[in-house]
């Protein structure tokens, strides 16, 4: 489909020009293509978190540009006015933003900045709260009523409200019970096969999303080390692990477990992350060896 955002040559200091200045991204490249789903993994600090809120205007760079469809967002009120609405930022732990007085207010605050009215405005609540499967009947609560998982799950409607091309997310699943974790998941993938919609997720748990995407970028000391299909990004020897560690991650622990496996004599694939896929095979296994 191509690009539709881009990071060039983008360095962000906090605290600029100040004595206190520190730098959190250095010299970051890149490029995502529309409808693509891409993982941000790195170890706490390393830039994550600064580099999503670069990629909606939250921040501005002080060094080189973000460019959606082609166009500087920061050259220009017309291309930064529409940003907010094109690339939805969704923080961590975006329950503590919560504010209206009920799920519906809440939910419906961003379209109604947008300027929609009465029909659709209700249409684009009722398709949020079924993307992220809430129970409509929650609407007219107040958010500070429910769980931890609901207050996360009307968080992200909020934003999906919005109709957003880009869904760009810290920690989606942090603090999640399992059963929260797969709802906001299968919420995103839903979302974005409805709307064709992209995927930018920062997350420290890669067997989370390993299902939804085939493209992982590594960050360390606000330097992007890695940008490749996630296959290759863990794949390698202990050497190799080493250097997986030094920036804060291991293998997934189905892929540690399958090497394991593998090297007792087992005829298994290692290039595996899902519990799905590992499921497959051990049932593939097992019928083979009772021909």
């Amino acid at each position: 489909m191509g690009s539709i955002l881009e990071l060039d040559n983008v360095s962000y200091e906090y605290d600029h020009n100040t004595p206190y200045a520190t730098k959190a991204l250095c010299n970051v490249d890149l490029s995502i293509d529309a409808g693509e789903t891409v993982v941000l993994m790195g170890r706490p600090g390393s830039g994550k978190s600064t580099l999503l809120q670069l990629l909606n205007g939250s921040l501005q760079p002080t060094q080189g540009r973000v460019v959606l469809h082609g166009h500087d967002i920061w050259q220009g009120k017309k291309h930064t006015q529409n940003l907010f609405s094109t690339v939805g930022l969704v923080f961590q732990y975006p329950e503590h933003q919560l504010f209206e007085a009920t799920v519906k207010e809440d939910v419906s605050f961003g379209p109604r900045m947008m300027g929609l009215k009465s029909d659709e405005l209700d249409a684009r609540i009722a398709q949020a709260l079924a993307f992220v499967g809430l129970d409509p009947g929650l609407a007219g609560r107040s958010p500070r009523s429910l769980s931890t998982g609901q207050k996360r799950l009307v968080a992200l409607a909020g934003v999906m409200a919005m109709q957003p091309e880009v869904l760009v997310l810290d920690e989606p699943t942090a603090g999640l019970d399992p059963s929260s974790r797969k709802t906001i998941l299968e919420g995103l993938q839903a979302y974005q096969y409805e709307n064709t919609a992209t995927l930018v997720l920062a997350t420290h748990s890669f067997e989370d999303v390993a299902a939804m995407t085939k493209r992982v970028l590594v960050l360390d000391k606000g330097s992007m080390v890695k940008d490749a299909k996630a296959t290759d990004v863990f794949r390698g020897n202990k050497d190799y692990e080493d250097e997986l560690a030094s920036y804060g991650l291991q293998k997934p622990e189905i892929m540690l477990l399958f090497e394991k496996l593998k090297a007792r004599g087992l005829p298994l694939n290692t290039e595996t992350f899902t519990v799905e896929d590992a499921t497959k095979q051990i049932i593939a296994l097992f019928a083979k060896k009772e021909r």
